[in-house]
């Protein structure tokens, strides 16, 4: 399957905003950016094509993963039944094996208007998305769980109403941002998590509208720009070398 050009585009123009270099080759950055979010599974369709299809990560899925089909055989088999003995018989000690072979389901839903979304299983109203789950009013984006109401974002799990950021977490709200968790109206802001209206802070932890701040500690605008500059820098540098961080939101505050 070849990438969507304009999720791409947007790829990099989100890493030029948020990192001030653009990264090139969505997909190489796959696996930096899948870390700690929730991803799309894939099973082998259980009719005869052996097809494969893509379906939710959640538990109720999983456990059903063996009676999925796609979305044509699903109908296709929907013209079957079971036959007037059958049914006379049926009783729930045999439920099972008496409709095993009608008891199966496509695991899919596409609701609204949808246009070039791909690798996903369950979206609505959502276009140019790529590799997710639970696109809902999303736009170019990528690798994702649940993006709602959002825009230009990549490897982000439960971003809502939020733009052009980068592996962010359970927030709402963000803008420009890598590396933040469960924070509300952000922008601008690095490996940061608990904070709330917060802008332009790297390292914040637990504090509420805080400006150009490093380690929850307020730093003339200046000072905190070109300290941003270098870290960015190494960032992006380390990125293009490796295609992958080992600082995260997740252990950037861990003992090593």
């Amino acid at each position: 399957m070849v990438m969507d050009p304009d999720v791409e585009a947007a790829f990099r123009l989100t890493c030029r905003l948020v990192l001030g270099r653009e990264l090139k080759g969505l997909e190489g950055y796959r696996s930096w950016l899948c870390a700690g979010v929730r991803q799309s599974k894939s099973t082998r369709s259980a009719g005869e094509s052996g097809a494969m299809l893509h379906y939710s990560p959640l538990q109720s899925f999983e456990k059903s993963a063996s009676r999925m089909l796609p979305l044509d055989e699903a109908l296709s088999l929907g013209r079957s039944s079971l036959g007037t003995e059958e049914v006379a018989r049926l009783d729930v000690a045999h439920a099972a094996s008496m409709l095993s072979k009608i008891s199966l389901y496509h695991p899919g839903a596409a609701l609204g208007e949808n246009f070039a979304v791909e690798k996903c299983s369950l979206y609505y109203a959502s276009q140019h998305c790529y590799d997710g789950e639970y696109y809902s009013l999303a736009k170019y984006c990528a690798y994702c769980f649940w993006p709602r109401e959002s825009e230009s974002v990549f490897g982000c799990d439960m971003a809502f109403s939020s733009k052009s950021c980068l592996r962010c977490f359970h927030s709402v709200g963000l803008t420009r941002c890598l590396e933040v968790g469960q924070s509300a109206d952000c922008s601008d802001c690095l490996f940061c998590h608990n904070v709330e209206g917060c802008t332009e802070c790297m390292f914040c932890f637990n504090v509420k509208a805080k400006r150009y701040a490093i380690g929850n500690i307020e730093y003339p605008k200046d000072e905190y720009l070109r300290v941003k500059k270098l870290v960015l820098a190494e960032i992006a540098s380390k990125l293009e070398k490796d295609k992958k961080l080992d600082l995260s939101i997740f252990n950037v505050g861990a003992k090593r």
